[in-house]
């Protein structure tokens, strides 16, 4: 038998509350940094990433805006794992 675990996206706490529910064992909370998707006054940003998940239990995966000037920042926060779609890091 094969496990799967259960993910789901967030981008609020009634959301992450509505997951819990559904038996989710990841959530993945955006948008974290500035994108073309949405505007710079929806982004939440590391401080406010920090406040907004301070009691989440689940495990957590940043998304949104995540390229090689703002890798770094993300060691800010709690998240521990990310995902990207448009990031390609070369050495």
């Amino acid at each position: 038998k094969k496990q799967f675990g259960v993910i789901g996206s967030v981008h609020n706490q009634l959301e992450y509350t509505l997951k819990i529910k559904q038996g989710c064992k990841l959530v993945m909370l955006s948008p974290i940094f500035y994108n073309e998707k949405y505007s710079k006054y929806k982004i939440l940003g590391p401080l406010k990433f920090n406040n907004m998940t301070l009691s989440w239990k689940l495990r957590l995966c940043a998304l949104g805006g995540i390229n090689s000037k703002t890798l770094k920042r993300l060691s800010l926060t709690k998240v521990r794992d990310l995902a990207f779609r448009k990031f390609i890091y070369q050495a």
